[in-house]
């Protein structure tokens, strides 16, 4: 596991390489560690052995901007390369940060990458992600209740995925409600946590109906009745 590469740059020294010939992808996933710690996992698509510089920063920009390399949808006075990663022969790379969890947690961490092919041609990604963590409740057994949120968004569309990482006491049930800007309700799922573990998933695929802007709602449903548990926007 690695932390933010020594090498950070600001985004736009590298902007202005080559003409971009491919389009790339992008996706994450977060996990709280039992040693108080959050590891970042982001995968990346591109040109088989190529070269992978991962963009990242606190600050969106919507919409995008548009460049000769793809859209860039970081802020490009705030982004900055955080890590590069060769492009294996399937066209396949990976990176990993890890951090203190008190370091990270609240803060949404904003990643695009762009790839470099043998040919020098650059492309930004037509995706992004965002990753949110944090906890429920001070307390531990073995970690304390605690989410991770990915949410990927798309240059052709409003539409987003959004995938939870949920983690409470065997048999918790939680409820994840979206509404739109009006307050309309747009989807809404609930998971329990398993009696087995204490980690559980609940996701969104795009066709879900969820768009950025919309705003989400985590809560803990019990017989007691519903206890709001984290809120947020989908940026």
């Amino acid at each position: 596991m690695n932390t933010v590469s020594r090498f950070a740059l600001p985004a736009a020294a590298l902007l202005s390489l080559a003409a971009p010939a491919f389009a790339q992808d992008l996706d994450a996933e977060i996990v709280r560690n039992p040693n108080d710690t959050v590891t970042y996992t982001v995968d990346l698509d591109g040109p088989p052995r190529g070269m992978s510089f991962l963009l990242t920063s606190t600050y969106p920009t919507f919409p995008f901007v548009r460049t000769p390399f793809g859209p860039l949808f970081l802020d490009p006075a705030a982004a900055i390369v955080v890590g590069q990663t060769p492009i294996d022969p399937l066209g396949h790379g990976r990176l990993q940060f890890t951090f203190p969890f008190p370091l990270v947690t609240g803060t949404r961490f904003y990643f695009q990458s762009f790839n470099i092919d043998a040919a020098n041609h650059l492309a930004l990604s037509g995706t992004y992600v965002s990753c949110l963590t944090q906890d429920f409740a001070f307390s531990s057994n073995p970690l304390p209740p605690n989410f991770g949120l990915v949410v990927k968004g798309y240059a052709d569309s409003d539409d987003i995925s959004a995938r939870y990482r949920l983690i409470g006491q065997p048999g918790t049930r939680y409820r994840i409600t979206v509404t739109d800007a009006q307050g309309n309700q747009v989807a809404q799922r609930e998971v329990q946590v398993p009696a087995t573990g204490n980690v559980t998933h609940l996701e969104f695929d795009r066709a879900a109906g969820l768009q950025r802007g919309h705003r989400w709602r985590l809560d803990e449903v019990s017989r007691g009745g519903v206890t709001e548990r984290a809120s947020g926007s989908f940026d």
